[in-house]
């Protein structure tokens, strides 16, 4: 048989491990008493992992009380877009681990936001800010870099103490991991799977929010556009308001250039973007039934172990949106459309028993393929692990 020499290659003399292009392959050298030995090493971080990253998880908490929270998003929200416009990224898989990371962050700060009181008189100043919003995503990134290996001293230390079996532990970890990962994203199909899965909950939907399916699709893909090349967009029309101010000739720009420019302009750094009401045109019942304010959420912080983590189901996954000074705001994209049927499913049944079977009722006499998308949604959510 012909060898094939792996592209990379590692080796400590206790593990191997070699790449052929996308596939890696592991081999384990170590003796049953070496092995156990790396066990008890591993266990022996446990706790000290464990607290650097209930550290951080603080530090997060302590920053983000005492700054102005749209202006954070929209620092957030900027910075993901910049990442994201890269050139040298032509498809999402393409994305490396720590840029996959930070990309995280808007649905992290969202989920504590909700779960915590706020500082309404920002304690650092205006002008100091923005250090301060590089700081947390800055710990973002941090947390999320360490929660893969912080997985493994996890499993160590449940061996070592002999809670759990082989299986139940290879199952939490890897559930935990695959909870981190975005899978392959077809935006051209997003809006007409919604749009079938919503069509038998047409006449539910029109009683409760006075809304049709089509409407709520058509928020949704405004909301699509805005969050996805919303940002880019208004850019390259800044660079056209440029080239018809030249029009004028020296002369006064007139009031229909200056306000189609504030238009622009607020697109491209402001969070027009990103307000739900103003883009989608739906109604205050729904947009609140999708909707936490500040310090609404009790249950992200309240776990007695990890709280806070995001090993748990985040408060943005069942509810996309949060409300800042009266205005709902729509931040991040990916928790918007993986969970969206899930999150209108859940807002449908929070009213009542009836509506509750009334919504299972139309999803149960739906088309086959209908009730399997709607299973594809329901379980994009977190495994729990602990």
């Amino acid at each position: 048989m012909k060898k094939i020499k792996p592209d990379e290659y590692y080796s400590n003399g206790l593990i191997e491990a070699a790449r052929f292009g996308n596939t890696v392959v592991t081999h384990n050298n170590m003796s049953e008493d070496q092995h156990k030995e790396w066990i008890s090493g591993l266990a022996g971080h446990y706790t000290e992992e464990k607290e650097k990253i209930d550290a951080i998880i603080e530090k997060i908490k302590e920053k983000l009380a005492k700054v102005d929270p749209l202006t954070l998003f929209n620092f957030l929200t900027s910075m993901n877009s910049m990442m994201l416009m890269s050139p040298e990224l032509t498809t999402e898989s393409e994305i490396p681990a720590d840029t996959s990371f930070q990309l995280r962050s808007v649905e992290y700060v969202q989920s504590l936001l909700v779960s915590m009181e706020h500082d309404k008189a920002n304690e650092i100043d205006e002008d100091k800010q923005e250090a301060v919003y590089h700081e947390i995503a800055n710990h973002c990134l941090e947390l999320y870099s360490k929660l893969p290996a912080f997985y493994m001293y996890w499993a160590a230390q449940q061996q070592k103490m002999g809670q759990l079996s082989l299986e139940d532990e290879e199952y939490i970890v890897f559930a935990q991991m695959m909870s981190q990962v975005r899978g392959e994203q077809y935006q051209v199909f997003r809006i007409p799977i919604l749009k079938e899965l919503l069509l038998p909950h047409e006449a539910l939907l029109k009683e409760l929010y006075g809304l049709s399916a089509s409407d709520i699709i058509s928020g949704l893909s405004v909301l699509e556009k805005n969050l996805s090349s919303g940002r880019l967009d208004a850019m390259l029309a800044i660079g056209e308001q440029m080239d018809k101010l030249a029009l004028f000739e020296g002369s006064e720009p007139d009031e229909d250039y200056l306000k189609e420019s504030q238009e622009v302009v607020l697109k491209a750094m402001g969070t027009s973007l990103f307000e739900v009401k103003e883009n989608t045109k739906w109604t205050d019942e729904l947009i609140s039934d999708l909707c936490l304010v500040v310090n609404s959420d009790k249950v992200f912080l309240s776990h007695e172990e990890f709280p806070g983590w995001p090993i748990w189901n985040l408060p943005i996954q069942y509810k996309p949106f949060i409300k800042l000074d009266g205005t709902a705001y729509c931040f991040d994209y990916y928790n918007l459309f993986d969970n969206f049927y899930v999150a209108i499913q859940r807002a449908v049944r929070s009213h009542g028993k009836d509506y509750a079977d009334r919504w299972n009722e139309a999803q149960g006499h739906s088309s086959g393929k209908s009730s399997n998308m709607s299973t594809r949604y329901q379980n994009t959510q977190h495994f729990c692990w602990v």
